[in-house]
């Protein structure tokens, strides 16, 4: 019986380590590998949330300086991280606004601002849009 429990436990032991080892991933959805990318977009999004937290809106653009703070902490969050917005992303965004901005009446300028928003938010690459951060890359060494 001492050798049923023993063998038990190291079992048990040795599936929370293979699980430590691999973050944690129990879910079949999860992702293959939490990237770096990953890691520091819930780490600011953290920080952001954190941010506007004693905040309280009160009339209507009072709500729109809680977005607006939130994007910028996220930004700056990002940036001294060394994650920068992505020249492709907007490439491939600007063309949408343009049309979004004609069709819901708003300026090209917010319609662009508010995908900027919501795409600083994704940080796992989808097949249909690039992703909105870039790591900057490392200096040369001589």
């Amino acid at each position: 019986m001492k050798y049923i429990i023993a063998t038990i436990a190291l079992l048990s032991a040795a599936g929370l380590w293979v699980a430590y080892e691999n973050d944690f991933s129990f879910s079949p959805n999860a992702p293959e590998k939490y990237t770096d990318l990953m890691k520091m977009g819930d780490r600011c999004v953290g920080i952001t949330e954190k941010s506007a937290t004693n905040l309280v809106a009160v009339v209507e653009f009072q709500k729109l300086e809680i977005v607006g703070r939130k994007s910028r902490v996220m930004q700056s969050c990002m940036n001294d991280n060394g994650y920068f917005e992505n020249p492709v992303w907007l490439s491939f965004s600007t063309p949408i606004a343009k049309i979004t901005s004609g069709k819901t009446g708003v300026s090209f300028n917010e319609a662009l601002e508010n995908m900027r928003r919501t795409s600083m938010l994704v940080f796992k690459a989808e097949k249909k849009q690039p992703l909105f951060w870039v790591q900057a890359k490392a200096p040369a060494t001589k």
